[in-house]
């Protein structure tokens, strides 16, 4: 687990993320920019462009050593950067796969949706103002620890390492000096393999989430293949917005481009069957075999409008566009 490096503006929304949702998508990679809005009232979607003009995506949706668990000098530093680089390629790579596919009619796309559901929920994990979030869906993870060996090691200076800027982060984000830990705690037994060729735990979860019978999975890929001269797909600064707050259903919405945005629904049998169901006909459905459901939808611009709704209603106090204009608000 490769955890040393010198990277001290540390992204909490990849750049790979913010790039495809650039407005200058034809400059070099390190020059390029994207609009940034600050929510003014949540309740009538009003937002507000700041500065006038883009913003530079290297210095975007980042701070300093969010991700920083030991530094050992001015330069070098034990985070998880590394790891989340590996992801992070990942979701170019299957993002722009998906966005072809979806040009050339090709529905052959489980494979890509599969793969950016963890790497986007791995977002949301990771994401400083989810913090409180993660703690309380995942946390209980942050309280196991490896047994001994490399992992063990790493893990001490997890818990105990130096973290000059500790104070300073919980200051910024409204934390506690216990909860930053602990969020540290938990992204490493989330993302540590005992082995190279073994998943981790939030593989394992995203795996059983997608195989468990109680479930029912439909995924909404939203695409636009026109250019939105009327503005375009949202960025949150917390990645994902909930589209559907229910018991019944885990719902997500995630950004994909600037021209696209996918919606992943697991939908609980059991708690949503109709009032007199009989558990045995739930119970017999449960044991046929399911795919998940996949939809493909173009050009729906009254979809965009909640999409982007949803988004501002959700962010934390900012959200971010490859236009000057976000459709729909």
């Amino acid at each position: 687990m490769k955890v040393q490096n010198e990277t001290k503006n540390q992204h909490y929304v990849s750049q790979v993320e913010q790039r495809l949702n650039t407005s200058t998508p034809k400059s070099p990679k390190e020059s390029q920019k994207i609009y940034s809005f600050k929510i003014l009232d949540r309740e009538s979607y009003s937002i507000e462009m700041e500065g006038g003009k883009a913003k530079s995506i290297e210095k975007n949706l980042s701070l300093h050593d969010l991700f920083t668990f030991d530094v050992e000098t001015k330069k070098v530093r034990n985070n998880f950067e590394s790891i989340f680089g590996e992801y992070e390629s990942k979701i170019e790579t299957h993002t722009i796969s998906l966005l072809k596919k979806l040009n050339e009619n090709n529905n052959d796309i489980k494979e890509e949706l599969l793969s950016l559901f963890v790497l986007k929920l791995l977002n949301t994990f990771r994401n400083p103002y989810c913090i409180k979030k993660t703690l309380n869906t995942v946390g209980k993870a942050g309280m196991h620890k490896p047994l001994g060996g490399d992992l063990a090691q790493i893990f001490q200076k997890v818990e105990q390492g130096n973290k000059p800027h500790q104070k300073w982060i919980c200051t910024q984000l409204g934390i506690t000096q216990t909860e930053y830990v602990d969020w540290l705690r938990t992204l490493f037994i989330l993302l540590m393999r005992t082995d190279e060729n073994q998943t981790n735990l939030l593989e394992q979860v995203v795996k059983s989430l997608y195989e468990e019978n109680s479930h029912l999975i439909n995924v909404f890929v939203f695409y636009y293949e026109d250019e939105l001269k009327e503005g375009g797909v949202l960025l949150s600064d917390r990645g994902f917005s909930i589209p559907v707050p229910s018991d019944e259903v885990l719902a997500y919405n995630f950004n994909l481009s600037s021209k696209a945005f996918i919606t992943y629904v697991f939908t609980d049998l059991d708690n949503s069957a109709p009032d007199g169901t009989p558990q045995s006909v739930i119970d017999a459905y449960k044991c046929t075999q399911k795919s998940v459901s996949v939809k493909i939808i173009k050009n729906n611009l009254e979809a965009l409008s909640t999409y982007n709704r949803h988004t501002v209603y959700q962010s934390f106090e900012r959200v971010y566009c490859s236009s000057k204009v976000a459709y729909g608000l």
